[in-house]
C-alpha cells in the first residue's frame, strides 16, 4: 500500500488539513501544506450520542475551505478523530476462546462504559503482545453511525479516508524512538494527551502500551470556567488564557493564593487527581514500583506553565512532546506550541502502511 501523505484532523477545537513533504526517523518533519480553521460548535463528538453533528452542511463548508486553500484534488487521506470520540480498553484474552466467547469477554469489558447498546459500536482490535496461550489487545470502540456520518461528510468534498485513527496513538507513532530508547528500558513512561474535551493517559514500558484511560476534563473546561467567571465569551476567554498568567513559572506558596489560579483551581484539581488515580491504579495492579516520567502533549499542554504545576502535584519530571521533534513549514521551524498541537497529526506520517 502506498504511503498516505495527507491528514485531515477533525478536532473539537481546531480542524486541520496537512500534507507531508518528508520526514525522517529522528522526528524531523517538513510539511508541504498546512491549513487550519477553528472548529464550529456544530461539530460535536461523543460516545454518548449517535449522529451528534448539528449542521453537516456547515461542517462541509469548513472542510471544503481547507481543501481549496490546500489546492488538493480528490485523494486518499488519513482521517484523525479526537480521543473523546472513542472508548479505549486493554484486555488479555486466551487464544483458545471461540469467536462467541471472545465477543462476550469484550462486551463485558465495555459494559460499564457503553451507554448505548453493544451492537451499535464498531470495535477495532489492535494486538499489543502475544505468547503461546494469550494475546493482549488494545480495543477501540466507536459508534457506527458517528463513523458513517463523518465519513460521508468527508467523502462528499472529495477526500477518501483510507485510514481512520485517534490522536493518542499517532502521538505515540511520532515519539516511538524515544519510548523505545535503551535509556528508557524497563521504565514506566506516561504519555498524557491534554485535548480540548478530554485527556487521555497512557502508560508505556519498553515502547509497549500497558494501560490507557481517558478522563472527561480537557482544555475547554478551563476556557469555560474563565468565561463564566468574568462573564465574557469563550473566544475572549481563550485570549485571556494566552495573555494572562494562571500558573507561575516556578512553583512557590504564592501559587496557591494566586487569584487567576483560583478561578480554574477546581478544574485543575480534577485533572491532576484523575491522572494520579490512574497512576496509582497502574502501579497497584501491575505491581510496578512507580511512573518515572511524564510526556505532555496536545493543545492543552500550551496552557502556559501548566507543566510546572503538574510537576509539583504529581512529583514527577515532565517533558513536553514538542521538545522531541521539529516541524518545518515554508522554511520556518514551527514553535513549541504549534508542535504540541500538531503532534498527533504529524504522527500519522510515521504510520506503517
Amino acid at each position: 500500500m502506498a504511503k498516505i501523505n495527507t491528514v485531515l484532523e477533525l478536532g473539537t477545537y481546531k480542524t486541520r488539513l496537512l500534507t507531508n513533504e518528508s520526514n525522517d526517523i529522528d522526528g524531523k518533519i517538513k510539511l508541504k501544506s498546512y491549513y487550519e480553521v477553528k472548529s464550529p460548535n456544530e461539530l460535536l463528538v461523543s460516545t454518548k450520542l449517535e449522529l451528534p453533528i448539528i449542521d453537516s452542511d456547515l461542517i462541509s463548508s469548513y472542510l471544503y475551505f481547507l481543501k481549496r486553500e490546500s489546492k488538493l484534488g480528490s485523494q486518499n487521506i488519513i482521517l484523525l478523530i479526537p480521543d473523546s470520540f472513542v472508548l479505549y480498553e486493554i484486555v488479555s484474552l486466551s487464544k483458545k476462546l471461540t469467536k462467541e466467547d471472545k465477543e462476550k469477554c469484550i462486551k463485558d469489558v465495555f459494559k460499564d462504559k457503553m451507554e448505548l447498546p453493544f451492537d451499535r459500536w464498531i470495535i477495532s482490535e489492535n494486538l499489543i503482545e502475544s505468547d503461546e496461550e494469550n494475546e493482549k489487545l488494545c480495543l477501540v470502540a466507536l459508534l457506527k453511525k458517528n463513523l458513517l456520518e463523518i465519513g460521508e461528510i468527508v467523502q462528499e468534498i472529495g477526500l477518501n479516508p483510507i485510514e481512520i485513527d485517534t490522536n493518542f496513538f499517532n502521538v505515540a507513532n511520532l515519539i516511538e524512538k524515544y519510548l523505545m530508547d535503551t535509556d528508557k528500558k524497563d521504565k514506566n513512561i506516561a504519555l498524557i494527551n491534554l485535548g480540548n474535551e478530554s485527556t487521555t493517559i497512557g502508560i508505556f514500558k519498553n515502547g509497549i502500551i500497558k494501560q490507557i484511560r481517558s478522563c472527561s476534563i480537557g482544555s475547554y473546561d478551563f476556557t469555560s470556567q474563565i468565561s463564566r467567571h468574568f462573564h465574557i465569551s469563550e473566544k475572549d476567554a481563550d485570549r485571556f488564557k494566552i495573555k494572562e498568567p494562571f500558573f507561575l513559572p516556578e512553583y512557590s506558596e504564592e501559587q496557591e493564593t494566586f487569584y487567576n489560579y483560583h478561578i480554574i483551581k477546581d478544574k485543575f484539581t480534577k485533572l491532576y487527581s484523575d491522572i494520579l488515580k490512574d497512576f496509582e491504579d497502574y502501579t497497584s495492579k501491575s505491581e510496578e514500583e512507580k511512573i518515572e516520567e511524564i510526556l505532555l502533549v496536545g493543545g492543552g499542554a500550551n496552557f502556559k506553565n501548566i507543566e510546572i504545576m503538574l510537576k509539583e502535584k504529581l512529583k514527577l519530571p515532565i517533558k513536553k512532546v514538542s521538545e522531541l521533534y521539529n516541524i518545518e513549514y515554508k522554511g520556518k521551524t514551527l514553535d513549541g506550541d504549534e508542535r504540541n498541537s500538531l503532534a498527533a497529526a504529524v504522527g500519522c506520517f510515521f504510520r506503517e502502511q
